[in-house]
This record gives structure tokens, C-alpha cells and sequence, in this order.
């Protein structure tokens, strides 16, 4: 399923909604969705949600999403720790950490976006 993409101009967030099942075409498209606003609106920092994701690709999958994930962003990964993909999008903060990017795990939504305007 793919993701709900908004932009809150006052405060220079891309907020993404991930939920249901998450195939790598979804992470790519949403990639490059945001990407676009990137280009566009000059926005390059992303909240996104990931509370109501029920599956996401495979481990090896999600490597190569976030070896190659652009580094001029910086993303802040929403998760609760009841949520079936939260070891996945552990991971995925761990590979995109590794190539260099500003990537964060939060419980805290609010925390999440200080991070990202601080």
C-alpha cells in the first residue's frame, strides 16, 4: 500500500504515513514523492510514521533501499514498540546510519520533531 505523503509548510516538515503492507515499490515511490518536494518547496526534513505498517519487504530488500538512500535528508522513523515491523525499520535506520545519514528512531512523535527543527 502506498504512503500518505503531506507537507506542514509552517513548521518544514514532510510527514509521511506508512501503513498496511510495505513492498519495496512503495519505499521507492515514496522516495522519490518526496524527493520532488525536495526540489520544489527546499523541505528535507521527514517524520515518518511507520505505528500502522503490518509488513515491509524483505531484510536484503530494505538493504538496498537504504544503502542508496539520498543523504540530503534528514528522517526521523516514528515506531511504537508493539508494531510488527519495528525490528525492520530498526534495520533500516541502522543501514541508512551506516551510509551517513541522518536518520533517528523516536516513541515520541513530539520528540521526533524537535529533533528535526533542532
Amino acid at each position: 500500500m502506498a504512503d500518505k505523503i503531506q507537507v506542514d509548510e509552517d513548521c518544514g516538515i514532510i510527514e509521511v504515513e506508512s501503513h498496511g503492507n510495505i513492498s519495496k515499490a512503495d519505499i521507492a515511490q515514496s522516495i522519490a514523492n518526496v524527493q520532488n518536494i525536495l526540489t520544489e518547496k527546499g523541505i528535507n526534513k521527514i517524520l515518518v510514521d511507520t505505528s500502522k505498517q503490518k509488513q515491509m519487504p524483505s531484510i536484503s530488500e530494505i538493504l538496498d533501499l537504504f544503502s542508496n538512500f539520498p543523504r540530503d535528508f534528514k528522517l526521523a522513523l516514528f515506531v511504537v514498540k508493539s508494531q510488527d515491523t519495528e525490528k525492520y525499520v530498526s534495520f533500516a535506520k541502522t543501514v541508512g546510519a551506516s551510509q551517513g545519514n541522518r536518520v533517528k528512531i523516536f516513541y515520541d512523535k513530539g520528540q521526533a520533531r524537535q529533533w528535526l527543527n533542532s
